[in-house]
């Protein structure tokens, strides 16, 4: 039976307070839990990749690029450069489709991974593997590359070229 008092607001407010106090002790756990496992190797460290678009050009040598779907708003052709820039066409999902499978199959396909799974970089005709960086002093550092197998670690990192 819910209280109609002068208190009602009062017991309300400790209950929901309660309540938000629970889900941060939680998320804490989780958050304490996950930096330990990464830390003993169990879990794969979080990896921060650049995201590069993939370039195409069009028969009037127009430059554009295709961005993703979203849940709001389908996929887009983007014309960055040449006659038709700063255009952009609706694209249908195959269409989409169809661009996407020919930058992959030129270009390669990246696989984030998991926490449990290293990230992979599957090959394409123009690229075999992707480097892999660290940030070491605020500068991003070669420590290896990527491919099939996963993350393949230099002895000693490559500093930035000046």
């Amino acid at each position: 039976m819910h209280h109609k008092g002068s208190a009602a607001i009062a017991r309300a407010t400790r209950r929901a307070t309660k309540a938000v106090g629970r889900a941060f002790v939680g998320f804490q756990i989780y958050t304490t839990a996950r930096d330990a496992l990464q830390a003993a190797g169990v879990l794969q460290p979080d990896y921060h990749i650049e995201h590069a678009d993939y370039y195409f050009t069009a028969d009037d040598g127009s430059v554009f690029i295709i961005e993703n779907p979203t849940w709001r708003k389908g996929a887009k052709q983007v014309f960055v450069a040449g006659p038709r820039a700063g255009q952009t066409i609706a694209l249908t999902d195959e269409q989409y489709q169809q661009y996407k499978a020919a930058a992959e199959k030129i270009w390669g396909r990246y696989d984030p991974g998991s926490l449990i799974r290293e990230p992979r970089f599957y090959p394409g005709e123009k690229r075999k593997r992707l480097p892999y960086y660290e940030d070491r002093d605020g500068y991003p550092w070669e420590a290896g590359w990527i491919d099939e197998d996963g993350i393949h670690r230099y002895t000693r990192p490559r500093p930035p070229e000046a």
